[in-house]
């Protein structure tokens, strides 16, 4: 950590973050809102167990281990999960200006070994966690 002091006598720390680890993982938010054909909430597989309930889904990047945001998307909540990993990795690197960067997601988002292949070509390697619930 570097400490600056900066006119008008604030103070402003810099923290070296390493860019190495990016977390990648989608989520969707519920509402009792109405469908709008070309809106945000439709109807979707719900990952909250709310069926009855409209949608949006948001993919999220964040750098890992302090869930530092780099990059957001927010779709429509009829979208898959799997169509959303690879347009984030690519702005993750845009974003970053860095290759080698170790890109982790949950196993839930599908067909790994596309996203391994494109990503192995551009400098990323991709990993799958798989979670366990009890």
């Amino acid at each position: 950590m570097v400490r600056v002091r900066v006119r008008g006598g604030n103070l402003v720390q810099v923290y070296d973050i390493s860019l190495e680890k990016v977390r990648l993982d989608s989520t969707t938010a519920s509402s009792y809102c109405g469908v709008n054909e070309e809106g945000l909430f439709q109807w979707g597989d719900s990952k909250d167990y709310r069926p009855d309930l409209r949608q949006a889904k948001i993919m999220l990047s964040t750098l890992d281990p302090m869930a530092m945001p780099i990059a957001t998307e927010v779709v429509a909540g009829n979208k898959a999960d799997d169509p959303l990993y690879i347009p984030a990795v690519h702005r993750v690197k845009e974003t970053l200006n860095k290759s080698g960067l170790l890109m982790i997601g949950g196993l839930s988002n599908g067909s790994i070994t596309d996203k391994s292949r494109n990503s192995q070509r551009r400098g990323l390697l991709f990993v799958s966690i798989e979670c366990q619930t009890s």
